[in-house]
């Protein structure tokens, strides 16, 4: 980790085997942080003449106090987190408070108008429309972390390795950027992860504390900026919707209910494509570089806005949960039954629902706000550490878990027409969670087909043919699609790929 070996925008690569390296080292690097460090400190002096760290050294006229620089600011006077200091009056910024609260402002922000800078070509009436929210508030943030492990640990499993994009550099490796807004293309990932998406200059009193604030909009991304977030920033979670569209992974309902079970679902084949960061923790399990028992956490976060306009946040929902050990993720079959799991109760939960909706005739509305699921964050967490022992024994408890929460709902449900044994027969006796002991058995599903058609190619292995995706989710295959597609185009017998262990040469070379 730690800055790249090649002079900036050198395109320099960290590969997987640096990665492991790395990894077994018990610090990162220290001189060689700190000596990059002291070539940029400049750079990253928050009272900088001209270039204050992630600021715009241009702005010199300051129209706001220091309340713009309180988080509570950005949800008014109607969120979780409303202060009386926004009333009352808010004192000068200490600088370290002032950097905190900067980098939340840049990474949080609201939509919507905002005072245009000086000479801003785009100001209307001294103002500028259609401001973006903050990068951090325009999807689902997700990173891991190893129960108990270090901020090292936090930092490299969360960030892939990547090679550096020739023209990428950090916003302290760039000139400071001028006051008027423009459209810009990203470069990379150290670009869209550092670049400010305010302009924004804080002004020191004479005790060095920050009593003033220019704060304007900032740049917009080209094109969409969902499709330059999934592609440069691994820490955020994507999933697809029933019509195939990429959007960010939904952590709560409709009514702010948390899902624990929503991350689950980045395990799943259908999903993994979409985000960097669980190929990243899956090529590592396989590759065996931690320990099998190690035990991981996953940590995801939205912001919920009070308005379509999203000029407001209402709240910051998060989950930080179990995500099971190296040994479930490093097993395809395992990590499968757990999506699956997950993907479960999406289904449970929809046809609990829509079968009370026909019963009743009560409106879908009123029955969602009744029958949703509210109070399984513990019961997930014991089934995500079954999910490491026994996948039956854990997709049996998950099911009882799931059935003695809809029986509850279901008793606690204003109306004599619902009777809880009969609504129970139909939601479960049609909806079920897959055995994963046993084998997936695909024969009577069509095969998937390439584009233009095409069928996709079977391989005869352990006495039936698959596709290389119906093997994968079979229990005897130790590795994940990318990594038997790869052994079975460089030549392996099928069987051997499947079940050869992703730390291991191949047999007989």
């Amino acid at each position: 980790m730690g800055p790249p070996a090649a002079a900036p925008g050198g395109g320099h690569r960290c590969t997987a085997e640096e990665w492991d390296v790395l990894w077994r080292r018990p610090t990162l690097d220290a001189d060689r942080i700190t000596a990059y460090l002291e070539q940029w400190e400049d750079r990253l002096d928050l009272f900088h003449p001209e270039q204050p760290a992630f600021q715009c050294g241009e702005l010199n006229t300051y129209n706001r106090g220091p309340e713009a620089l309180h988080p509570s600011s950005l949800g008014g006077e109607t969120a979780q987190w409303f202060t009386h200091a926004l009333v009352t009056g808010v004192a000068p910024w200490t600088a370290a408070a002032a950097a905190r609260n900067l980098l939340c402002l840049l990474a949080y922000d609201v939509a919507g108008i905002k005072g245009a800078a000086a000479g801003d070509p785009r100001a209307r009436s001294n103002k500028v429309y259609g401001a973006k929210v903050g990068p951090v508030a325009n999807g689902t943030h997700l990173h891991l972390e190893v129960t108990g492990g270090t901020l090292k640990d936090t930092l490299m499993l969360s960030v892939p390795p990547a090679r550096r994009a020739v023209e990428d550099r950090p916003v302290w490796e760039r000139e400071s950027p001028p006051a008027a807004v423009r459209d810009r293309r990203p470069t990379g990932r150290l670009d869209i992860m550092t670049w400010p998406s305010r302009r924004i200059r804080l002004h020191a009193d004479e005790d060095g504390r920050v009593d003033r604030l220019a704060v304007h909009d900032g740049d917009r991304f080209e094109g969409d900026t969902w499709t330059a977030q999934r592609r440069h920033d691994p820490m955020t979670a994507w999933t697809r919707t029933a019509k195939n569209a990429t959007v960010p992974l939904v952590i709560v309902s409709d009514r702010y209910w948390n899902q624990p079970w929503a991350p689950a679902v980045l395990l799943h084949e259908d999903n993994r494509s979409k985000n960097a960061l669980i190929e990243h923790v899956l090529a590592i399990a396989e590759r065996g570089v931690l320990d099998d028992d190690t035990p991981l956490r996953v940590i995801t976060s939205c912001v919920l806005h009070a308005n379509r306009h999203r000029s407001n946040i209402q709240d910051i929902p998060m989950l930080d949960i179990p995500y099971g050990d190296i040994r479930l993720l490093a097993d395809s079959a395992g990590r499968a039954a757990f999506a699956q799991a997950a993907r479960y109760t999406y289904a449970i939960q929809s046809k609990l629902i829509t079968t009370a909706v026909a019963t009743t005739g009560r409106p879908a509305q009123l029955v969602a706000q009744r029958l949703e699921f509210t109070d399984l964050a513990d019961g997930w967490e014991a089934v995500t550490r079954g999910f490491t022992e026994s996948r039956e024994e854990a997709r049996k408890l998950w099911e009882v878990t799931l059935r003695d929460e809809a029986e509850r709902l279901l008793t606690a449900f204003p109306s004599p027409l619902l009777g809880k044994a009969p609504i129970l027969q139909k939601v479960f006796a049609r909806t079920h969670v897959p055995s994963v002991t046993d084998g997936t058995d695909h024969s009577d599903k069509p095969a998937k087909r390439h584009a233009g058609g095409r069928p996709a190619p079977t391989y005869t292995a352990f006495g039936h043919q698959y596709t290389l995706r119906q093997l994968s989710a079979l229990p005897q295959c130790v590795v994940s699609l990318p990594t038997l597609s790869k052994r079975v185009a460089e030549g392996w017998d099928v069987e051997q790929a499947a079940t050869t262990p992703a730390r291991q040469p191949r047999p007989g070379s």
